[in-house]
Order: C-alpha cells, then sequence, then structure tokens
C-alpha cells in the first residue's frame, strides 16, 4: 500500500466531471419488424477503438480483433469502410473457423507519412450480421507513425550526467493528498517531427517516492504527454494514464488547457497556459488535474496547488534560483511581541527584511518579480530555527524553497514542521498573522493548526486611573488604583489599560484593550482575555454586554461611555468563560490625564447618558469585596437572561 493514501485527501474545490463517450451507435435502435436473417452471426468489436502510434521502422500493418456469438460454421466477413484518411488503410477479410469466436482483420498502411494521424472507421448493417439492435458493430482506429528519441539528461548524486531522463517535481498527487512535494528522475522523449512534443514513460512508477512495491503495472509502458511546441503555450493534450493504481483506481493526469482546448475555448486555455524556457517546463498554480478512476466517478481536480510541478529537461539551461535563505543580507525592521496559538505562548520575536546580494541569470528580478520581499522572523519556537515568508503587493506569498519549515520543536520523538498557508496568511506594517499548520517532515501526523502573530504595537501613556470592580462582587464595590491608560500610536480610538486586574483576578494584570471615539465618546470593549483561568471553566474573559450578547442588547441599552466632566470610562460589561458567565454591570475607569494629553480627553457638548440598573440582578452567593478572586469562589456559570439596561 502506498505510503500517504492514509492521509486526508487535501482537495481543492474545484472537480469536473469529464463524462466518458459511450462506444454504443443510437442509431442502432430502430422501431419496426425484427431485421437479421435467421441464424445470424450476431458480430461485434469487444475493443471499439483503438489508437496507435508506430516507430517508422516498424511493420505498417496491425491486426483487429472480431467477434461473434454465433459460432456455428466457417465465416468470412468483409466489412464497410466508412471513413479511410487519404484511402491509406487496405482492409482484409474476418475469417472465422467454424467454432471459431474470434476472428483477426489484417489492415495494412504502407503509404502512411511519418508524423500524420490516420482514420479508419469499419462498420456493417448486413443482416446477415447484425440486428438493428446489435452493439459495438463499430470500430474505430487511429494511426500515426511517430519516431521518438531519447532527450534530457540529469546529474545523479555523484555528479554524473544521466542521459534519456529528466527530473521532475510532483505537485500533481501532492496537491491531492496535501502532502510535501518531491523531485525524482522519469524517463523522456521528443517527437523527431514534432520538437518540443514530449511524452514522459512510466513516470509514477517505481521511482515515485509515495509509491510502494505493487502500486505500478510493471508490464506496459504508459504516457504522459506534454505539448510544448509553443514555448509559450504549453499543455497536456490528453487524458493520461499511469499504470498506478491506490485504493481508489488508476492515476489519470491532464491539464485544464487541454480541457478547454478539447471544447474550443481557446481564451479561457490561455489563462492556463505552461511555459517550456530556460530547458524547463513549468505551469500555473491549479493549471493541472488528476483523478483517480474510482472516486467521485473519476472526475478530474484542480492541481498543482502550489505551483510547484516542473519538469527540467536541461538543467545546464536552468536559470539561478535566488535563495530565501541563502542568497539574502538582512535588515533588522523591529521587536514586536510573537503570539503563538499553537503553543499558548507569547514572546518577543525580530522581524528582518531580506536584500538580495546575487545577480546571477538576473535572479534577483525574477524573485522580485515572483515573490516580492522576503521576510524572517527570528528563531520565534527555538534559537536557530528562522521562520521565512514573502510579501508581494501586500499579500504573503510561501516559495516552494521554504513550504515545509523546522520549527526547532520536537513532539513524539520527531521534529515539529510548519507549513503556511498563504491564503489565510496576512501581512501589515505592524501585524503579521501567519495561519500555519504543525507536522512532522512527512506529514503522517499532524499536531494542530493556528494563527500565529507578530505585532509591533506600540503605546503611549496618557495618564493613571482608578478602575472599580463591582460586577465580581456580590455586593459593593473593589477600588484598584494605578492602572495606566495608553492610547496605540497608530490608531486614533484604540487604547489600553495597562495589567488590567493586577491585585484584584492576577498577580501582574493583563492589557485591557478598547475603543474611544474621542468624538461622540461611546466606547467598545470587546472580548479580551483577562488573565485569570477558572479549573472548572477554563479562561476568563470581559468584554461589554453588546458584544458579549448582541441580540439582547444594544449599544443604545447597555452603553459605554468617556464623561469628560469627569474624566470617566463607563463600561456595561459581563465576565464570562465558555459554559457562561459569572457576573455582569457597570464598572467604572476614573483617569487623571497627563499635561499632554488631559487638553485631548475634553468634550464640550457632551450630554452624560444615564441608564439604572438591569431589569435583572443576579447575583452568585458567597461573593467577595475588596479581594483577589479565588478559584473556589467562582460558581457554575449562568446563561444570560433578557436583560436590557433600562435609561
Amino acid at each position: 500500500m502506498n505510503k500517504i493514501f492514509k492521509y486526508s485527501l487535501a482537495l481543492v474545490t474545484l472537480a469536473l466531471g469529464f463524462t466518458a463517450c459511450s462506444d454504443k451507435d443510437d442509431d442502432n435502435y430502430q422501431n419496426g419488424d425484427w431485421n437479421a436473417a435467421g441464424n445470424y452471426a450476431n458480430l461485434y468489436f469487444a475493443e471499439t477503438s483503438s489508437s496507435i502510434e508506430l516507430d517508422p521502422a516498424d511493420p505498417t500493418t496491425v491486426t483487429i480483433k472480431v467477434n461473434r456469438r454465433n459460432t456455428s460454421g466457417p465465416l468470412s466477413v468483409n466489412f464497410d469502410i466508412t471513413e479511410n484518411t487519404d484511402n491509406v488503410f487496405t482492409v482484409g477479410t474476418a475469417n472465422f473457423a467454424d467454432g471459431a469466436e474470434e476472428a483477426d482483420i489484417e489492415v495494412n498502411f504502407p503509404e502512411a507519412q511519418v508524423g500524420k494521424t490516420y482514420n479508419l472507421t469499419l462498420s456493417t448493417t448486413d443482416p446477415n450480421y447484425v440486428s438493428y439492435y446489435s452493439a459495438d458493430t463499430r470500430f474505430q482506429l487511429d494511426v500515426t507513425r511517430v519516431k521518438w528519441n531519447d532527450v534530457g539528461f540529469y546529474y545523479d548524486a555523484d555528479g554524473n550526467k544521466v542521459t534519456g531522463w529528466a527530473m521532475i517535481t510532483d505537485d500533481f498527487i501532492t496537491t491531492f493528498f496535501g502532502v510535501a512535494n518531491v523531485s525524482f528522475p522519469t524517463r523522456i522523449q521528443e517527437r523527431a517531427d514534432s520538437p518540443g512534443y514530449f511524452r514522459l514513460i512510466n513516470t509514477y512508477h517505481e521511482l515515485y517516492p509515495y509509491n510502494d512495491p505493487g502500486d505500478w503495472d510493471p508490464d506496459n509502458d504508459y504516457y504522459i504527454y506534454i505539448d510544448a511546441t509553443d514555448p509559450d503555450a504549453v499543455y497536456i493534450p490528453h487524458y493520461c494514464h499511469s499504470g498506478v493504481v491506490w485504493s481508489y483506481g488508476e492515476f489519470l493526469f491532464s491539464s485544464l488547457a487541454g480541457y478547454y482546448i478539447k471544447k474550443e475555448d481557446f481564451d479561457k486555455a490561455a489563462d492556463y497556459y505552461g511555459t517550456y524556457k530556460n530547458g524547463k517546463i513549468t505551469f500555473p498554480a491549479g493549471a493541472l488535474l488528476f483523478a483517480m478512476s474510482d472516486y467521485k466517478d473519476g472526475s478530474f481536480y484542480e492541481s498543482n496547488g502550489s505551483g510547484a510541478f516542473k519538469l527540467v529537461i536541461d538543467p545546464d539551461k536552468d536559470l539561478y534560483e535566488a535563495s530565501i535563505t541563502k542568497d539574502f543580507d538582512w535588515e533588522k525592521v523591529f521587536e514586536g511581541s510573537f503570539k503563538s496559538g499553537q503553543l499558548g505562548t507569547n514572546g518577543v520575536a525580530n522581524l528582518y527584511k531580506g536584500v538580495i546580494n546575487t545577480t546571477k541569470d538576473g535572479c534577483d528580478e525574477r524573485f522580485a518579480a515572483a515573490y516580492g520581499t522576503p521576510y524572517r522572523i527570528e528563531s520565534p519556537y527555538a534559537e536557530g530555527s528562522d521562520i521565512y515568508f514573502c510579501v508581494r503587493d501586500g499579500k504573503i506569498l510561501i516559495p516552494e524553497e521554504i513550504e515545509y519549515q523546522k520549527t526547532g520543536l520536537n513532539a513524539a520523538g520527531a521534529d515539529v514542521f510548519m507549513k503556511i498557508s498563504a491564503n489565510n496568511s496576512s501581512f501589515t506594517d505592524r501585524i503579521i498573522t501567519l495561519a500555519a499548520t504543525f507536522q512532522n517532515e512527512d506529514g503522517s501526523l499532524v499536531y494542530g493548526s493556528a494563527e500565529e502573530v507578530l505585532s509591533n504595537i506600540t503605546y503611549t501613556k496618557m495618564g493613571t486611573g482608578t478602575w472599580t470592580f463591582s460586577a465580581m462582587l456580590e455586593e459593593g464595590s473593589a477600588p484598584f488604583d494605578g492602572y495606566i491608560l495608553s492610547k496605540r500610536d497608530d490608531k486614533e480610538n484604540v487604547y489600553r489599560i495597562e495589567k488590567f486586574g493586577a491585585g484584584f483576578l492576577t498577580d501582574e494584570g493583563v492589557p485591557l484593550v478598547f475603543t474611544w471615539d474621542r468624538e461622540t465618546n461611546q466606547c467598545i470593549l470587546g472580548e479580551n482575555y483577562t488573565g485569570y483561568d477558572d479549573a472548572s471553566y477554563g479562561p476568563l474573559y470581559v468584554s461589554d454586554l453588546p458584544t458579549y450578547s448582541p441580540e439582547d442588547f444594544t449599544r443604545e441599552s447597555a452603553p459605554s461611555f468617556f464623561d469628560p466632566e469627569t474624566n470617566t470610562f463607563s463600561f456595561a460589561l459581563v465576565y464570562y468563560v465558555d459554559a457562561g458567565y459569572f457576573g455582569y454591570g457597570t464598572e467604572t475607569f476614573t483617569v487623571t490625564f497627563d499635561a499632554s494629553a488631559k487638553v485631548m480627553a475634553k468634550r464640550k457638548g457632551f450630554t452624560i447618558p444615564k441608564f439604572g440598573k438591569p431589569k435583572h440582578n443576579i447575583r452568585h452567593q458567597d461573593r467577595f469585596v475588596g479581594k483577589k478572586v479565588s478559584v473556589k469562589e467562582l460558581k457554575v456559570p449562568q446563561t444570560m437572561p433578557f436583560a436590557p439596561f433600562a435609561m
């Protein structure tokens, strides 16, 4: 059994259902009387079509087999020739011996020219041989005399030149199964009469790294054809068989350009052409197609998901490609906070920007055009293991070279690798979010997926104040002094209370981030982690009531606001865990602004919203006043009642 079939299928979204054409002729069905002669032969072709390529040195003759169901007596049959390109074919007689089910038809074509395809169609309507209802009575033959020459070469591990072969990087199967791309050699030939028209021979057989013995047919040759006669419009013209069978049937290969060309939609095909340049064939991401014959009726799926497919025919012509890990000098951009969603940790890491230090073969310009600017995060998980990515036009891109990156972490005795999803990641000057999957090297173990965030968000102190806690108390309030209010430097409406909850919820406290509209004085407190973890119910969060339960509360019914007359923030908030809430109500933060910030805080003409107690005032028993939260004192969370605040 193959090495990767046990993985989950990482299918892309588009499946093209190529429906096989029937070999049965609908015209064979007729209404009316039975037309066949008594004791008719009932002829049929077991195989109704054949496409043959012959070397110019091969004999110009082929044999077609025809069958009969009535085997009584000898029989000679001459079929009607309904198609015969240039009249090149001469067709013999099918002679059945008495009792024989099968006979041969000899077809000769000595005048067929090299490089041209000739078509022959045989059929019969003779009632001595077939009836109106007979099926498979037509045979189609395509013959092409082609000279194929061995081409290509690669250098083995010892530097020896191996001719008649090319190096291929697979992104057909690897896209479908979501595993690492692999490179390996394949036999390759080129048509003598059509330079640039290639066929790969038994490519996915014993040399394919993910195969196990018995996964391929060793007795026949299988070809993948690539038409690169126009180096700017490369495509796979046929649905190519592989002779490789896993649990869902035989592997089949094609390309979207070839698919649209068959539909004569040449404008659409142009979006998916590959190129043949510098001795190398490549295709755009998503331009190739892959299917398994028994999976979803053999429908084809988009492949080459990372654009990694590559066929290097002449490595001496292959231009030098800049390496993100070897060919760049690095300039520090900033030191920022690194939050790992996978590990649940917060730390500090440096971001560097790459500046290329080589122009070999114009690799600097080609790298910039393909990937933009490289960046690296220095040792976010372990010393000596940097994480790389690129940014072009504001979007994150991941070159093949860094598709899988070592983190320096270890799990279950194996190195942990990080695979970044470019489509789900984002980049700004201050916040970088990498959507990543963590796995072992071959992907057989996946440890999880998470967002890893590096940020350079800075705040400037505006003042110091007193936060008065009450929502978590059975009665009364608990003021805590010395909490610092800061403003985010790159945002006019984002503020943070440093070390929120220090001395009450936790020893050190955590940042509490909220927005403050300086024109309306309205505030919004989104979900914030308090730093406190309940032994039974997990992390404790705080937010304003409209954020927590928008179906029950609005910004008008439960407002959070700043009063410029008293320099006091009032928050209609709730403390909660995943299972429910522990307490809700209004808490205040009164600020003494620094001299430089106080003038900015004042706004004239503002009417302070007035609102009373909530209609429901559910509190837990045995609450505490003026002391730090104890695990034992947090009881079962409650479900939020319909309790809008009265204005």
